[in-house]
């Protein structure tokens, strides 16, 4: 059973990507070449978009509303990739096997392991939460994921203002991992971390990892330069 705590939850160091999704106002690139919105707008750019294909325990097969099959535009810079538009929704296709997947919301649901396609919200839709990060070396091998994904969250307005009052998610985290540069693979073990925040009941779990993780997966990843609008 997963141990509830009140109060804050324990400190982790947790990435959160913030989609750069939607246009840029006119001119807003000449002024800040360096926004993640601007990628692939100026050549002297460090930041370039790649379609990238990713196939094995993560893969890229699902719809994800850039009307190409099998890949993800992904922003590439020195430290990595991160999705961006013309992707408006990270989904991927997963086979994780063998992990504790239940959960308390929308409903209590006992579960056990990944299968088909999951993304930032848990029924399917895009948010400001979640979040994908794959990191890179020197020499363009992958060595680390980190994946916020399957939120439920619920909100109340107040002042005109959303108010987070419950948010549960899990995370993917594979660190330090082996990459085959002959075949563009990536493996190693990864945590499945679940978190809670139940602002009402004053209940916090904190990236705690779930029963069956830490988990050994594997996935192949291509990057080929971005051919788009």
């Amino acid at each position: 059973m997963r141990r509830l705590t009140i109060g804050s939850s324990v400190a982790v160091v947790v990435l959160l990507f913030t989609s750069a999704a939607g246009a840029v106002p006119p001119g807003f690139c000449d002024d800040r070449p360096d926004h993640p919105a601007c990628a692939g707008e100026h050549p002297g750019n460090d930041q370039v978009l790649v379609d990238a294909a990713v196939s094995g325990a993560l893969a890229t097969t699902c719809e994800d509303g850039d009307a190409i099959t099998g890949t993800m535009v992904m922003q590439r810079d020195a430290d990595g990739l991160s999705p961006v538009p013309p992707t408006e929704l990270v989904l991927l296709d997963l086979d994780i096997p063998g992990v504790d997947t239940s959960r308390q919301y929308p409903e209590p649901v006992i579960a056990s392991g990944f299968s088909g396609c999951h993304g930032e919200m848990l029924d399917g839709t895009a948010s400001r939460f979640g979040g994908l990060f794959i990191s890179l070396d020197d020499a363009g091998a992958v060595t680390d994921v980190l994946w916020h994904f399957d939120y439920y969250v619920e909100e109340t307005s107040r002042k005109k203002r959303a108010k987070l009052t419950l948010m549960e998610h899990f995370t993917l985290s594979g660190h330090d991992l082996t990459w085959d540069a002959g075949t563009s693979t990536a493996s190693g073990w990864f945590n499945v971390l679940y978190h809670l925040e139940d602002r009402i009941n004053r209940e916090s779990v904190g990236y705690e990892p779930v029963a069956g993780s830490p988990v050994y997966l594997e996935f192949t990843i291509t990057m080929e330069p971005h051919v788009g609008d």
